[in-house]
């Protein structure tokens, strides 16, 4: 009886024992695919931030080389003025696509982040479509493309809604349907759905270009991807655009997508969410450029920076005074009056912060102070502000910016007199 016991004991242990076994090389199993997924996953993503490295340093060599070559022909003696205008015009434009591929970096990782601000203004949506389209009319027209534009008269006259990133938006997907397109025509469509208390705003911009697989299409909105490593080396690009797009819309609570086939072209569309304006004055737009009899300070160390915004101040009617550092700046608006300071965050002696501060502090009368600084992440404005600054511009600085700042320094004392 004690032997049965014993070996029924041992059989029922040993059973339990082959159970768990089985049921541990399961989980092993199971484990080992989980990290050989993830592995494989991790490569694939490494290998697409090698190719984004690879391609994202193209992208930025190009218009270096622009700038660089361009600049050295330019200042070559026996140039013409004319051959000098042109290589002028050829700096500017590669100067604007090195500033794009670096917003586009700072896009991305204010999205990665979940950092990105989404602004409310209102602004006329037919105007908005127009003025967009107008600046690609040129490369349609070369490229001997059509286009087709096409607004619902469901579409509100003014909505309230980010205007700002739904042109990069539109521009992104109506560069990308330019680019990829040979010939045939590209037919942008606008329509608009009621959304609960808003309105959702439907883009569609179709092309006849070259396409892309229904796999490619499922993966063309991720991050550093491009429908095909050969698609890079013929028409360029980081890889980025598409997956900023995609945050850009997530993050006014729309969406996107795509329906394509392989050479019969592409059809974009992404929704935003808005909701019915109305204008109260467009006073950020200062098309006009009127001259502006301001008397301004500028505290900025960089001589190419001072050069660049002394001019466009000067060019827009502006009397301008230059300090450089905080404690000029300090100094200054303790012996006379003025208008405006255009003032620099980083300086030695005194950066732009404490500067403000003691300016707010010691100057009954101070000027209506507007920071200037290469910080664009964000967070640097609300730095600024905290600081007592006034308003905030991001550099590289241009003519418009400034002119915009300018209207609205003027529209505030307009508003003060009545």
């Amino acid at each position: 009886i004690y032997t049965l016991i014993t070996t029924r004991v041992t059989i029922k242990i040993c059973s339990e024992l082959l159970s768990f076994q089985a049921k541990l090389n399961a989980l092993v199993e199971e484990k080992t695919d989980t990290l050989t997924k993830l592995n494989r996953k991790l490569q694939k993503t490494a290998e697409n931030k090698s190719r984004f490295l690879a391609n994202m340093s193209h992208e930025i060599r190009t218009p270096l080389g622009g700038i660089l070559g361009i600049s050295e022909l330019a200042l070559h003696e026996g140039t013409t003025q004319e051959q000098q205008i042109a290589y002028l015009n050829t700096i500017h434009e590669s100067g604007a696509q090195l500033m794009t591929l670096v917003n586009d970096v700072l896009d991305f990782s204010k999205i990665e982040s979940g950092k990105l601000v989404v602004e409310s203004k209102p602004f006329e949506v037919r105007k908005f479509v127009n003025e967009s389209i107008t600046l690609f009319r040129s490369q349609v027209m070369e490229k001997g493309l059509g286009l087709e534009i096409e607004i619902s008269c469901r579409v509100p006259d003014v909505v309230v809604g980010d205007e700002h990133r739904i042109r990069q938006v539109l521009f992104n997907l109506l560069g990308n349907a330019i680019k990829f397109t040979a010939k045939g025509r590209i037919r942008i469509f606008l329509d608009a759905e009621p959304h609960q208390e808003a309105c959702m705003l439907r883009f569609s911009i179709e092309d006849t270009g070259i396409g892309m697989s229904a796999q490619d299409a499922t993966r063309i909105f991720q991050s550093f991807t491009q429908a095909e490593a050969s698609t890079t080396r013929r028409f360029g690009g980081t890889g980025l655009g598409l997956a900023i797009c995609k945050g850009l819309v997530e993050s006014m609570g729309g969406d996107i997508s795509v329906k394509s086939e392989v050479g019969h072209g592409s059809c974009f569309t992404f929704t935003v969410s808005a909701r019915e304006g109305f204008m109260i004055q467009n006073m950020a737009e200062a098309k006009s450029l009127a001259p502006f009899h301001f008397k301004v300070l500028l505290a900025e160390d960089n001589p190419i920076n001072i050069q660049v915004t002394k001019s466009f101040l000067q060019i827009l009617g502006c009397t301008v005074d230059v300090v450089l550092n905080g404690k000029e700046a300090v100094a200054a608006v303790h012996q006379q009056k003025y208008d405006i300071c255009f003032m620099d965050c980083q300086m030695p002696v005194m950066d732009g912060f404490n500067a403000t501060r003691a300016i707010k502090s010691e100057v009954k009368e101070c000027p209506f102070i507007v920071a200037l600084t290469a910080n664009a992440l964000q967070g640097d404005r609300d730095k600024c502000l905290a600081a007592g600054m006034d308003e905030y511009i991001s550099k590289p600085i241009n003519k418009r910016n400034l002119a915009v700042m300018l209207q609205k320094y003027h529209q505030m004392q307009q508003n003060l007199k009545t």
